[in-house]
C-alpha cells in the first residue's frame, strides 16, 4: 500500500492567498504531452489536497479541503464516488493515510482536528484535537507499527496517534518538538509531506519553503537533516517512497523531483524532475506501482475560478535513468 498531504477549509482565505502568490512567482516546469487518465471528482468547490492508494482494492481516497467530503476512486472501473459526505464536524480534509485495519486517518488543516473514518462504510470512527489556537495539520503517514504521524506546518511539532487509540479519540500526542533541533521553522508553512522508510525506523519530512529534508527516528525521536545533492525541492509538498527512490511533489513548480537516498538516509541525490500537462497546482501523489502514480490537482492557485471538474491524474512515470550517483538528466517526456 502506498501512502501518503495543504490547504484549506472555510475561513482559510489568508492561506489560499499565500500559496497563490508562491505559485505565481515560482518557475514552472515545461509541460510535456500528457497521456494521463483523469478521475473527475464530484462537486464544484472541492480543491482537493491529499491522497492515499490501497493496492489491495485498487482504489484511492482523496477529499475536499472546503467541506470535508471524502471520495473513493476505483482504478478498475474509473468510477469516483462519495465515501463520506460533507460533515460540519469535519469541515476540511487535507493529507491522509490508510492503516492495515482499513481506517482512514485524515488531517484537518486549520481545523486543528484529525479524523478517523472507516474506509469501507465512510462512517466516522474517532476525532483528535490539539491544544494550539493556530495550527495547520497537514499530512499523515502510518508506520509499520500502526501508529499515525501527523505534520503541523505552523507549530514545530510532529504528532503521533498510537494504534490502540485510533478508535478512542482525544488529544493528539506531541511526539517530537522540533524546537532546538536542526529542523528550524521559518516564516510561512514548514513541515509538509511525510513518508515512512521501508524498514519502519524513520519518518522523512519535507520543509516547503526551504526544500530541506529531515528524518525523525521513530524510536528515539532524534531529528537529522538529509543532505541534498542537486536542486533543493522548494515548494515540496507530497512525498512518496519506492525503495531508495524518494519522490517529492513540488506544488508551485508543478513538477515531481526524484532523489536516490543512501542506505543511512543521510544523503538524497537528485536523479531527475518531470511534469505533466494535466497538472493544475498539484499537491500530493501516491505511487500505484513503479511505473504509475496518482497526482492530486488542487488548483489552489485558481482562487474562486477553478477549471471544473476537479480531478486526480493517473500518470505514467518516466523510466528511471541510471542511479547511484548519476548526474540528473534533463526533464524527460511522459
Amino acid at each position: 500500500m502506498q501512502r501518503r498531504q495543504f490547504l484549506i477549509g472555510a475561513g482559510a482565505t489568508v492561506a489560499v492567498s499565500q500559496f497563490a502568490v508562491i505559485g505565481s512567482l515560482a518557475q514552472q516546469a515545461s509541460p510535456v504531452p500528457s497521456g494521463a487518465m483523469l478521475f473527475e471528482l464530484p462537486g464544484d468547490n472541492v480543491f482537493p489536497e491529499g491522497i492515499v492508494y490501497d493496492a489491495a482494492t485498487n482504489v484511492f481516497f482523496t477529499g475536499s479541503t472546503r467541506d470535508g467530503a471524502i471520495f473513493r476512486g476505483d482504478l478498475t472501473t474509473g468510477e469516483v464516488t462519495i465515501l463520506s459526505a460533507a460533515d460540519p464536524a469535519r469541515p476540511s480534509v487535507v493529507g491522509m493515510d490508510l492503516d492495515d485495519a482499513g481506517r482512514l486517518i485524515v488531517a484537518g488543516g486549520m481545523t486543528n482536528q484529525v479524523s478517523v473514518v472507516n474506509s469501507t462504510s465512510g462512517i466516522p470512527v474517532a476525532q483528535f484535537t490539539i491544544p494550539f489556537t493556530e495550527a495547520f495539520l497537514n499530512d499523515v503517514a502510518v508506520g509499520l507499527d500502526g501508529a499515525a504521524y501527523i505534520t503541523d506546518s505552523i507549530n514545530p511539532v510532529l504528532y503521533r496517534i498510537a494504534p490502540e487509540n485510533l478508535e478512542i479519540g482525544g488529544e493528539l500526542e506531541q511526539f517530537v518538538d522540533f524546537s532546538g533541533t536542526v529542523f528550524e521553522y521559518v516564516e510561512g508553512f514548514n513541515a509538509n509531506g511525510i513518508v515512512i522508510t521501508d524498514d519502519g525506523s524513520k519518518a522523512i519530512v519535507v520543509q516547503s519553503p526551504t526544500g530541506k529534508l529531515f528524518t525523525v527516528d521513530l524510536m528515539s525521536g532524534e531529528v537529522a537533516e538529509i543532505m541534498v545533492e542537486g536542486e533543493a525541492p522548494t515548494a515540496g509538498d507530497g512525498l512518496a517512497l519506492d525503495g531508495s527512490i524518494l519522490y517529492v511533489l513540488r506544488n508551485a513548480n508543478a513538477e515531481i523531483a526524484r532523489f536516490e537516498l543512501d542506505a543511512a538516509t543521510t544523503m538524497a541525490t537528485q536523479i531527475d524532475a518531470f511534469t505533466d500537462a494535466s497538472f493544475q497546482f498539484p499537491t500530493t501523489l501516491a505511487l500505484v506501482d513503479s511505473s504509475q502514480a496518482l497526482v492530486v490537482n488542487s488548483q489552489f492557485d485558481a482562487g474562486e475560478t477553478p477549471v471544473l471538474p476537479f480531478n486526480v491524474s493517473l500518470i505514467q512515470l518516466p523510466p528511471l535513468p541510471a542511479v547511484g550517483g548519476a548526474t540528473p538528466e534533463a526533464t524527460p517526456d511522459i
